[in-house]
This record gives C-alpha cells, structure tokens and sequence, in this order.
C-alpha cells in the first residue's frame, strides 16, 4: 500500500522526469527522493523508471500506476476544495439528476425557484437515463430525482407531482396537421420515430396503441424523446412525446400537436430513504408541490404500477410553458 507522501513523490516525478526538478517541486532533498523511490520500487517488486541521461524515464508498470495516481489526486484537490468551502461557510450544496423529459424546462424551473430562496448554494445537476437513477441515489450522489416514471425499490420514496401527456410531433407542413387533434390510428402507415418497447416512453406508445387496437410499425427507434424530436425536425418522420419535452426541445421546424384519448406520464420526485435531508430539502420539495398542484390526477405516493401512464384530456402544447410558476399551475 502506498502512503500520501509516496504518491506525491511519484506524481512529482512523473510529471518533471527528474529528481531535481521533483525536489524542487516539492522543496524536499534530491538524495532523500531518490531514497524514497528506490524504497518504494522494492516494496512494489517492479522498477518504475529506466535512468538514461539524467532523465527518468516511466515505465510501463508507472504509466498504469501513474493513472491511479492522477484519480487520487484529483479527489484530494476536491477535498480540499470542500474543506476551504466548509471552513467559509460555503458549504451549501444541491445535487438533482433528472430524466432528460425534465431537464430543459421543468427541473431548471424548481432550481431557479431554488436558488432564488437560497443564493449561495451551489448547484449540481445531472441528465440520468433510466439505468442510472436508482444506483445515483441509493449511492448518495443526490438527494432527489425526477422521472417521468416511478421506481420500485425499497429504499426509493417515490411522489408523483405532475404529469404530462403524449403529444404528436409533426414537421411543419406535414399532412396530418389538417386532421388534428389525432387519434393514435392516424400514425399508421406513418415513417415513426418511437422507442424501445421497454422504455418509459414505448411503454406509454404501446399503452395508448394496445387501448385503441392499433398496431404501430417504429421506422427508427431512439432512446431519448429530444433525440426523436430533432429526428422530426431532420426531416426522419413523426414521433409521440411527453408534453414537456415537445413544449422545451426547442427545435425549429417541428409542430406539437394534442392527441385524443391522450396517455399521461407521470412526473414523478425521488428521494433515497437512506441520504439525510439537506438544508434545503424543504423550500425544494414546497417548490415541488407548488409546480406540480394543479397537474391532472391527484398527486400522491407513487406506486409501482405508476409508472404505467394514465389518461389525460387532450391539449395543446404551445400553451405549455414552464417559463413561470403561475403557467405551470394552470397548464399541468
């Protein structure tokens, strides 16, 4: 096992190539570096550098070692960086993950409302695919998440807030705009860009599909619901989204149009039973109850069949802002 001393020697000389620039860097005795080196090659059972003219040169047992290294000191730097904010009093810090629906208009809407009630806390905010959100709580990454679906785990207190349903999108032009709203029958014969049927989103597709009795044929299928829409803005096809994805992709040339019969996903916050409340958690989670009020269906403690969309009333997307509290409130 090496010790912190050992691991500044090595890094020193790895990144100067020789002993007296090492000593000088770190104002330590050349014949002392040398010492601690030879030391340190025999506990190991490998030689570290080849000497050729004065210089060191890293073997390439050192290179892999020297990798290692380069973590620990990174992670030492940071701790030192938490120490100096701990001692100034600095030492507020908040850490969401959202799924990727969320994260362009919903999330950062909560975290300005956060901010805005906190000024010096320090924010950490993390786009999490579905495989990531369970492991990146029950590990202590954060302390919340939000989904546009719930999660089964023990350890996981789940909380619908919201919900947003299924909406078409369409490129500008597109003939099915003349017919809208649309039934999900309309998408057949259609180029759809859709999703993996074990997804969040296809489940939703094959949900709404599965009620109507149609039978949809995905010409592309895309994990993410931005990535289906800059596939309609390229011109690929026509796809089915979240609501709040359509209303915060941004993309130009694509049109969000109501469904009938619309199927809605939930929005959903996540927090780990295990990590302690932060000092924040509370005008959070207010912030939470707040945007989310007035979204269709009762908010409540999700359960694991949640995360099976419910029925939404068909309506339209342009009007679906997350630019404000208020809008939030009559729109969800």
């Amino acid at each position: 096992m090496l010790n912190f001393r050992q691991i500044e020697v090595f890094r020193a000389i790895m990144l100067t190539r020789t002993m007296s620039a090492a000593a000088e860097m770190l104002n330590a005795s050349q014949p002392g570096l040398s010492r601690m080196i030879k030391h340190l090659e025999g506990r190991l059972g490998f030689l570290l550098f080849d000497r050729l003219h004065g210089r060191l040169n890293p073997t390439a047992e050192a290179n892999a070692l020297f990798l290692e290294v380069e973590h620990i000191h990174h992670s030492i730097e940071n701790l030192e960086h938490v120490v100096a904010r701990l001692g100034a009093g600095e030492n507020l810090v908040f850490r969401l993950g959202a799924s990727p629906s969320l994260s362009r208009g919903f999330a950062p809407e909560l975290l300005r409302g956060l901010q805005q009630a906190h000024p010096r806390l320090i924010i950490q905010f993390d786009v999490l695919s579905v495989e990531q959100v369970s492991d990146y709580l029950i590990a202590g990454r954060s302390e919340y998440a939000l989904t546009v679906y719930a999660i089964d785990h023990p350890n996981l207190a789940s909380t619908q807030i919201g919900s947003t349903p299924l909406v078409a999108i369409l490129p500008v032009g597109h003939p099915l705009l003349a017919k809208a709203p649309l039934g999900i029958g309309d998408f057949e014969g259609q180029h759809l860009i859709s999703f993996p049927p074990d997804s969040p989103h296809g489940r939703a597709i094959t949900q709404m599909s599965d009620r109507a009795g149609v039978s949809l044929r995905a010409s592309t299928r895309v994990r993410f619901a931005e990535t289906a829409c800059a596939f309609v803005a390229r011109g690929l096809g026509v796809s089915i989204v979240d609501a709040q994805t359509a209303a915060d992709c941004g993309f130009a040339g694509i049109v969000a149009v109501a469904l009938r019969d619309a199927i809605a996903m939930p929005i959903v916050l996540h927090r780990s039973r295990t990590t302690p409340r932060s000092k924040v958690s509370t005008t959070f989670e207010r912030l939470c109850r707040e945007i989310g009020a007035a979204a269709p269906g009762k908010p409540g403690r999700a359960k694991p069949d949640a995360a099976k969309p419910s029925p939404a009333k068909p309506s339209p997307v342009k009007p679906f802002p997350v630019k404000s509290v208020p809008a939030n409130r009559r729109r969800r």
